[in-house]
């Protein structure tokens, strides 16, 4: 049972031995609180206590992110103390109590800022004094980098998780490529970019939405995006640097990917929403020529067939009587499945096989515009000409 006992001098303050012997490693998280408990507390009663907060964001930050799980530690170990009848008068008891009212001290200090009544958690408080400092307010055009300082603390968790990803996106896209030829990664290299590239590009959009709150003049996001079209040229020292640089590979990435995917589905347009599932199924077709490209909210059915129509399309680009009779098949069948596509957008594609058909038909026979036919009719009437010819060369743009 802990009793008076010795004490050691932990993270700049005096901890007993036996509190930590208790909390089995966990006496760090407390050490660590009670400085900051009384940093913060300091704030607080000063007068122009949000310039102070503003200049400690990174503090306020971490204070709100780590306070759950203090509240945890520090609960777990006054009820372990009464459940086990720790002595009131020992060393370990009396210094948890005086965190505890270190914690009630600082949460009414906040509640009283934020003008809030008594008897509200103080892991709720830090989070409403964090976005009371983000609330909208003019940023004069001098102060904009300092305003970022304030707003970004480099323990954003959504900046460190932008910055891990898109440091594994700059890896993968800044080494030399050649466009025209495979996709330089293998399946599961392209699964792991595609959900690189989505989840980085959410992680940024949530960073974004804060600069914006608290600039609805949107000056500050402009200034920050500016910037963030230069290639960085060293790590990030704070939070505004880690943004900029998340910023750049996340875009540098997405423009490269597009360099790769458009070639291998021209002449049908990619959207931006589109390239990471067209990357997925690219890096699975040219392993296996069966890999059908899924559907989802923003790609339905028949777009999805008219991509893989011109892929293979592309893929085939010498239609001639060699062609297997399977490539043929699987050409059709991509065709039939892209036919209720609108003509807008499967017109290239069409383009391309009246093109084909045009070279080799006779021109007696030339009485029909290729708008008139299916995609599947089309793609038939190519077929039969390649096999009446030694080597038919699918047009080209």
């Amino acid at each position: 049972m802990p009793g008076g006992g010795a004490s050691a001098y932990h993270g700049g303050v005096f901890v007993p031995d036996a509190l930590c012997d208790r909390l089995e490693g966990r006496a760090e998280i407390l050490e660590k609180t009670q400085v900051r408990y009384r940093a913060l507390r300091a704030m607080l009663h000063r007068l122009f206590w949000r310039e102070r907060l503003r200049a400690n964001a990174d503090l306020l930050h971490q204070m709100a992110f780590a306070q759950p799980l203090v509240d945890s530690v520090l609960d777990g170990a006054l009820h372990r103390a009464e459940a086990e009848g720790w002595p009131r008068g020992s060393e370990a008891v009396k210094w948890l109590l005086a965190l505890e009212r270190a914690r009630s001290e600082l949460a009414r200090a906040a509640s009283r800022r934020l003008r809030r009544a008594e008897g509200e958690g103080l892991s709720e408080l830090l989070v409403e004094l964090e976005a009371a400092l983000a609330a909208p307010r003019k940023i004069q055009p001098g102060h904009l980098w300092a305003a970022a300082m304030e707003i970004l603390p480099r323990s954003l968790p959504e900046l460190i998780r932008a910055g891990a990803l898109c440091d594994l996106l700059e890896r993968a896209f800044k080494r030399p490529m050649d466009f025209q030829g495979p996709l330089p990664f293998s399946a599961a290299e392209a699964g792991e970019l595609a959900s690189a590239l989505l989840r980085a590009g959410e992680a940024l959009e949530a960073v974004w939405r804060l600069v914006e709150q608290c600039d609805p003049t949107l000056g500050l996001v402009r200034f920050l995006q500016k910037r963030a079209r230069r290639a960085p040229l060293r790590e990030p020292r704070n939070g505004p640097e880690a943004l900029l640089r998340a910023a750049f590979w996340h875009d540098y990435a997405r423009a490269r990917l597009r360099q790769l995917v458009e070639p291998k589905v021209a002449p049908v347009a990619v959207a931006e929403g589109e390239l990471v599932a067209l990357l997925r199924w690219l890096a699975a077709a040219e392993r296996d020529p069966s890999a059908r490209l899924e559907t989802s909210d923003a790609l339905g059915d028949a777009r999805a067939g008219l991509f893989e129509l011109a892929y293979e399309l592309n893929r085939e680009a010498r239609l001639s009587s060699s062609s297997s009779p399977a490539a043929w098949e699987r050409i059709a069948d991509r065709a039939r499945r892209a036919g209720p596509s609108p003509e807008e957008e499967s017109a290239g594609v069409r383009e391309e096989l009246a093109r084909f058909i045009r070279t080799r038909e006779d021109a007696r026979v030339r009485t029909t515009p290729a708008g008139s036919f299916s995609l599947e009719s089309l793609v038939r009437r190519a077929q039969v000409l390649a096999a009446a010819s030694p080597v038919a060369k699918l047009a080209r743009r």
